[in-house]
């Protein structure tokens, strides 16, 4: 995030492409120029619509979601802080201590400078966990409506919000009231919290005249270096990023964690203080509860989409950082009732200061990380000679770009999406069918007329069909390069050529 608003990489333009076009009437579509607009399928629908309602009232996009984000970023935290202390029993050093938590976290620093769909999903996270644990305190209709909306809501920001769903579902069938107010409750909670994704899949369904989702569905069992990654991002939340991606700290450091916190609960449950191990556990508040147990389905989650649907997801902070604030709440949690205790002046004051040392250290971190980066995919007001060049071609041309979404959110300028690398790269019949298709329609488009083609560096992208090939297979009668791309001029041409 800068003067200039958040910073932007592909995911996002994506979201601005899309929200820019259904602001302009042609739905939530991708930015070709032949042809009807083809929907936008893959990402749920809220950021879009948050792009649009900018591009409606005539608001700088980037600008107005660096403003969002760091008020989502504050909310956060203020929430995070009051939801703390109120577990602690109103202790005002946990409540503290874990909205500094919130405040020094490198990887939400980091989502929230980008336009990302995290920030809302976060405020949506929080509403639905307070909510339900509201409601297993008071069993009103109204709490189980609020959750409800959030999740809905959470769902078509996120598509991880299905495990809030799975959260929220198990929470109701768990409480132990009366079976006809469960039941009032639960078909409540399925209309709002299950009725928007159903609404969105049916719709997008009927547009795309095939199935929302174009993944198939194979087993690929999650592999070791993506445990390995998962690891080294956790120990991050910890430790300094720098000392977490070295080879031999990840698995200490996530070893001490878990040992810390099995230690935590042994002193927990071990403490003589008149009660037993399962009326400690009954006593614990049900946010805490309700933040272990959505901890652990959106990590099973994460393993069964990993070994069943998308292979390539990574465990990085952006996937992860998802479990923060919830863990944060338990965390502090076992911290006040192990060792925060009143009347161990002594503890308490070691507790405190032991942790307010780590999280200066974490902040310092984060500071240095994203503040004083030195690797941006691209940012609002961050000059482009490719930009500059696509500018200076006339309307009427045809363009093909690797980045169709990237150019069009940089340079309003619509661009057919280039073939994917060659079929010897692919894993099946499918990718190169899909490759012979779309060569063939780059090639029946710029054969009467000619056209361009863009590769704009900037933005890490899909691999695209590269350069030495494209000029084997078609007419490149002039090349320009820049110091962040190329934009080649191809000549009419009759014949049909293969790269």
């Amino acid at each position: 995030m800068n003067r200039h608003g958040v910073n932007v990489e592909p995911d996002s333009s994506v979201y601005m492409t899309s929200g820019i076009l259904f602001a302009h009437g042609e739905g939530l579509s991708m930015p070709n120029s032949i042809g009807a607009p083809q929907p936008m399928a893959w990402f749920p629908p809220v950021t879009p619509w948050m792009v649009s309602f900018c591009e409606w009232t005539g608001q700088d996009i980037f600008k107005s979601f660096g403003i969002f984000n760091a008020v989502s970023w504050g909310l956060l935290i203020g929430w995070v802080g009051w939801l703390a202390k109120r577990s602690a029993g109103g202790l005002l050093i946990p409540g503290i201590l874990g909205a500094a938590a919130i405040l020094t976290s490198g990887d939400l620093c980091n989502v929230h400078s980008y336009l990302y769909s995290e920030p809302p999903f976060f405020l949506c996270l929080m509403g639905a966990l307070s909510a339900l644990a509201f409601w297993w305190e008071q069993p009103r209709l109204r709490w189980v409506a609020v959750a409800g909306l959030c999740i809905g809501l959470g769902v078509l920001t996120r598509y991880v919000g299905l495990t809030l769903i799975a959260t929220g579902g198990l929470v109701l069938l768990a409480h132990p009231g009366r079976d006809w107010r469960r039941i009032r409750a639960l078909i409540l909670f399925g209309v709002l919290s299950v009725g928007p994704i159903l609404g969105w899949h049916f719709w997008i369904t009927r547009a795309r005249g095939s199935a929302a989702s174009e993944r198939t569905l194979a087993w690929h069992p999650i592999t070791q270096a993506q445990i390995n990654e998962g690891i080294e991002t956790i120990a991050s939340f910890v430790v300094p990023v720098d000392f977490a991606n070295s080879v031999w700290a990840p698995r200490i450091v996530f070893l001490l964690m878990a040992g810390l916190a099995a230690a935590l609960i042994r002193i927990w449950l071990g403490r003589p203080d008149g009660r037993t191990r399962r009326e400690k556990l009954g006593a614990t508040p049900p946010l805490i509860g309700i933040s272990a147990c959505f901890i652990a389905i959106y990590l099973a989650f994460l393993v069964l989409s990993i070994s069943i649907a998308d292979a390539c997801t990574p465990l990085d902070g952006r996937i992860l950082s998802i479990i923060v604030p919830p863990g944060v709440l338990v965390v502090t949690y076992l911290v006040s009732v192990s060792l925060y205790q009143p009347g161990e002046k002594w503890t308490r004051r070691g507790t405190a200061c032991a942790t307010a040392g780590l999280l200066a250290i974490l902040g310092y971190s984060t500071l240095n990380e994203n503040v004083c980066r030195e690797h941006l995919y691209w940012t609002p007001g961050q000059d482009s000679e490719v930009h500059d060049a696509l500018r200076s071609v006339p309307s009427r041309d045809i363009v093909f770009s690797n980045a169709p979404c990237d150019l069009f959110m940089a340079t309003r300028r619509k661009t057919e999406a280039l073939p994917l690398l060659p079929p010897e790269y692919g894993q099946n019949g499918s990718e190169e069918e899909d490759f012979r298709k779309r060569f063939a329609f780059m090639e029946k488009t710029l054969a009467p007329h000619g056209g361009w083609v863009v590769y704009w560096e900037a933005l890490a992208n899909d691999p695209a069909i590269t350069m030495e090939a494209l000029r084997a297979a078609l007419p490149v009668i002039e090349t320009k390069t820049f110091g962040d791309g190329t934009l080649l001029h191809i000549a009419p041409f009759s014949g049909k050529k293969k790269p």
